[in-house]
């Protein structure tokens, strides 16, 4: 809190910082997030990607063999105008089975090669996005399963990551 004097009157001027503020230039149009597993709030609300490191847009989870995570993606328009954004996602490998869904429907094999887009009106967001990581049977306890999902602005390349990490526990 700063006091200014101005003609005998005290004015208080507060000086907040905005997490928008800590960037050179305009803040970038998208903005990620994830939650699940182990997170309830979302991870990476103002934290950018490349710029900021991924442990800070990281949901962690823990299961057993034979279940499933599920976690919840977020993408945030920060723009003054609507926007598409391109979503490009992992893909299951040894072990891990993984899906994508919106809005009930199957997008899995659209976001694992990029193609999936999601339409967000300015200054709004769209937290449909689902994702979950099944633990096949073939799995071993200790085995980790790290998924970057990708958002990247068509109207201006801006992009940001988030990332969900499934680890395989005893049980």
């Amino acid at each position: 809190m700063k006091r200014v004097l101005l003609f005998g009157t005290v004015i208080m001027v507060a000086l907040v910082m905005s997490p928008m503020a800590s960037w050179a230039g305009p803040p970038p149009d998208v903005d990620a997030m994830i939650r699940g597993g182990l997170t309830d709030n979302y991870k990476g609300e103002n934290v950018l990607t490349p710029g900021s490191p991924i442990s800070q847009q990281t949901a962690r989870a823990r299961t057993r063999i034979g279940r499933s995570a599920n976690f919840q993606i977020k993408a945030e328009n920060n723009d003054d105008l609507s926007d598409t954004f391109s979503v490009d996602g992992c893909g299951s490998s040894p072990g891990f089975k993984v899906t994508y869904k919106e809005g009930g429907v199957n997008f899995t094999d659209e976001v694992k090669d990029g193609s999936h887009t999601q339409f967000i009106p300015a200054m709004d967001f769209n937290d449909d996005l689902r994702l979950k990581i099944e633990v096949k049977d073939s799995a071993d306890v200790g085995d980790i399963k790290k998924c970057k999902v990708v958002f990247e602005s068509d109207n201006d390349s801006d992009e940001d990551t988030v990332r969900a990490k499934l680890k395989v526990k005893a049980g």
